[in-house]
């Protein structure tokens, strides 16, 4: 079964395991817990310490060009550097 989630449901809190074989239940945001599903452990665990510290540097609540586009190049370097270790492997 395949659930999309829209713009909107993104950022509604959600419920999930911690560790997919444990019980222990963690609050998320949708948009990680969809992300988690689709992104192998160690690159969506790069890209969300890197979401976090954009988010820390972030103040106002409009987006800095500038620094989005610094964001933009690093989740680019996290999937380069990820899919060039799986080709040469």
């Amino acid at each position: 079964m395949t659930v999309k989630v829209g713009f909107k449901d993104a950022f509604v809190l959600t419920l999930d395991h911690e560790h997919p074989k444990k019980h222990n239940l963690v609050v998320s945001l949708n948009i990680i817990n969809k992300m988690k599903g689709d992104i192998p452990p160690r690159q969506f665990r790069e890209i969300v310490i890197a979401l976090g510290d954009f988010f820390k540097q972030e103040t106002s609540e409009r987006m800095d060009t500038r620094k989005s586009q610094a964001l933009e190049r690093v989740l680019r370097e996290i999937y380069l550097n990820y899919y060039e270790k799986e080709i040469t492997a």
